[in-house]
């Protein structure tokens, strides 16, 4: 979708990126993020040559190779060890042959085993019949991502790590300059760890933080960098709503430090830039008077030099190692549109601009591709994060510490193409939203309040603290937005499932043996654990057990006397049922026979009982038993 800008007088910095493999400048991955799109290629004196399609795999991966230069229908030997000549049985070292084609070609895959823990530096050789022969290397790599884009110091981020063995040790833990404790989790079936951590609060000028997650047996080192203090946006439009070398894919920025602008925004595009005079061109669009007008432009080239896209060149002076290539492209096969034309990976470029070069009271409001920067900004942009003109929304959830339900949330109005509703689990919050100005917007934000749960509190306010909106029902309205500047609207929710406990005690003061375990417990067809609280629906339950012969049993607590309870809307009801064993029963019955002129009967005759204190000890016969 084409989008249109509103420029008034604009100034125009334009900042032009000698780039490899998409570009050279701030970096804002971890090294599992560095790498290049196309492998390196090893080549002998001889012809021979392989080429591998990347440079670094997760286990199970499908690593695709290709040979070249060995003679006509040549049998060929593969095969992959690890750096020094390391090869385990069963780990898939085991030598394979293909036969080269007419062209001396030859195409063919390998798959990393998951179990294998020698060594993450691997060399695949190819040994044609001839004797001659080529060396391709690779590398064992893990992949970390998180549930947001951006985070500030004390929020929670959920981290998953990807490519480690399976059910094997992983160490995560958050470096910022300061020591805080790891977290240990195990890995699943599949070599997935995941975790949640708090990013450390005591650290509130954190420039970035980096979460490295290493494991037990594998040898894998994975991290991530996650930069503090960033306000990120998505492409509002979503993934692929134009051509890749158009396509962005967000903006982020950070206004708090007091001498520089920090922005980046990122291309869904790594190597797209290498015809003659093929370059990817964006600006960051700035409002200086409120009035949501352009009034001033800072433009960013990147391009690759010589049209290579497999090589990495370096701008003049330039400090920094590696290349634009990050693994944070948000868009994956889930989106309507699909997963962006380079998923995982984008080209990202980062800036940090003096305070004191832009006009005063600057705000970015967006950032736009253009088919040029070489004639100004004044021409039609191709893809902007966001509808020009406007400014952001972003929703919170509060919900104690909840991690599994749905808040579902509905904006109104919002431009053609974006998204209407959202949905954040459990607390937090969802991605910002572009929201166009529209006399001021006044626009609405609506809850679908899960069932069992209630809205105790909703408020919105600017990014200058001044409340906004009317809060009525689950809807905040006449919600006010500011051009290029965040509002924030929290919405804070109470459970009120009801509670019920319910508690087993066992009295054996009468030769019984049976413990809580032996007995079973249920309220309705609900199976309940002795003194566990459990979360149940309304209505009204019979609290009942199993295995209780040879015990009597008694209610009390919430329950009724025949066991049973009604709960409501946030009640946290128990009960308690008392088993108490029965005392065992003896019978003893006297038979008189007077067959031969006897006169007494079965009372006449006294019955003694002894050991084991029975009651009564002492009493008279009688024929129907006592």
């Amino acid at each position: 979708m084409m989008k249109s800008t509103r420029y008034i007088g604009t100034l125009i910095l334009v900042i032009a990126l000698l780039a490899g493999a998409a570009g050279v400048f701030g970096v804002l991955a971890g090294p599992a993020a560095l790498q290049r799109r196309l492998s390196r290629i090893v080549r002998p004196d001889g012809d021979p040559a392989i080429r591998i399609d990347k440079r670094g795999y997760l286990a199970g991966d499908t690593i695709k190779i290709s040979g070249t230069g060995f003679s006509p229908f040549e049998s060929v030997m593969l095969r992959v060890a690890h750096t020094g000549g390391t090869v385990e049985t069963g780990m898939g070292h085991e030598p394979w042959f293909i036969s080269a084609d007419a062209d001396g070609a030859f195409k063919t895959t390998w798959s990393m085993n998951a179990n294998d823990t020698a060594g993450v530096d691997l060399v695949l050789e190819a040994i044609g019949s001839s004797g001659l022969g080529a060396q391709a290397s690779f590398v064992r790599r893990g992949r970390m991502t998180t549930d947001r884009l951006s985070y500030r110091s004390g929020d929670r981020a959920r981290i998953t790590a990807d490519g480690f063995r399976p059910n094997e040790l992983v160490t995560i833990e958050v470096n910022d300059g300061h020591s805080h404790a790891p977290i240990t989790t195990l890995s699943d079936k599949n070599g997935r760890a995941t975790a949640e951590l708090e990013l450390p609060a005591d650290n509130l000028d954190a420039g970035s933080f980096v979460v490295t997650a290493v494991s037990a047996d594998s040898q894998i080192v994975v991290s991530i960098t996650i930069p503090a203090n960033f306000f990120t946006v998505i492409d509002q439009q979503g993934s692929n709503d134009q051509p890749g070398q158009k396509d962005l894919t967000r903006l982020g920025r950070d206004n708090t430090d007091p001498n520089y602008f920090s922005l980046y925004w990122s291309w869904d595009e790594t190597g797209a830039w290498t015809s003659n005079g093929n370059t990817g061109d964006a600006c960051a669009l700035f409002d200086s008077d409120g009035d949501g007008n352009i009034n001033f432009a800072i433009c960013g080239e990147v391009y690759n030099p010589g049209g290579d896209a497999t090589q990495v060149a370096q701008t003049a002076g330039s400090p920094y190692a590696g290349n634009l290539i990050t693994n944070t492209d948000p868009f994956d096969s889930s989106w309507l549109l699909g997963a962006g034309a380079g998923y995982p990976n984008d080209t990202t470029l980062q800036m940090k601009i003096l305070k004191s070069f832009l006009p005063a009271n600057s705000v970015l409001v967006n950032v736009c591709s253009y088919s040029s920067i070489g004639n100004g900004v004044n021409t039609s942009p191709g893809d902007c994060i966001v509808t020009p003109g406007g400014g952001f929304l972003v929703i919170k959830k509060v919900a104690g510490s909840d991690t599994t339900t749905n808040f579902n949330f509905n904006v109104s109005p919002v431009p053609a193409g974006t998204p209407g509703s959202y949905t954040i689990v459990g607390s937090g919050q969802a991605n910002p939203v572009g929201v166009e100005i529209v006399n001021g917007w006044n626009g609405s934000v609506t809850e679908v309040v899960p069932q069992y749960w209630n809205l105790a509190a909703a408020s919105c306010t600017l990014e200058s603290g001044t409340p906004t909106g009317t809060w009525t029902g689950s809807t905040i309205s006449s919600i006010g937005i500011e051009s290029g500047k965040v509002t924030t609207c929290t919405f804070t929710n109470q459970d009120q499932t009801p509670k019920l406990t319910v508690t087993k005690i066992v009295v054996n003061d009468n030769g019984g043996t049976k413990q809580v375990s032996d007995f079973s417990l249920f309220a309705g067809a609900t199976s309940m654990t002795s003194g566990v609280q459990k979360a149940v629906a309304t209505g009204t339950y019979t609290v009942s057990e199993t295995g209780q012969s040879g015990y009597s049993a008694t209610f009390s607590g919430d329950c009724a006397p025949n066991g049973s309870i009604t709960v409501n809307l946030a009640d946290v009801k128990s009960c308690t049922i008392t088993n108490n064993d029965v005392a065992p029963t003896l019978t003893v019955i006297k038979h008189v026979i007077n067959n031969d002129g006897g006169t007494k009967a079965a009372s006449d005759f006294t019955i003694n009982v002894t050991g084991g204190s029975p009651s009564p000890a002492s009493f008279a016969g009688s024929e129907s038993g006592t």
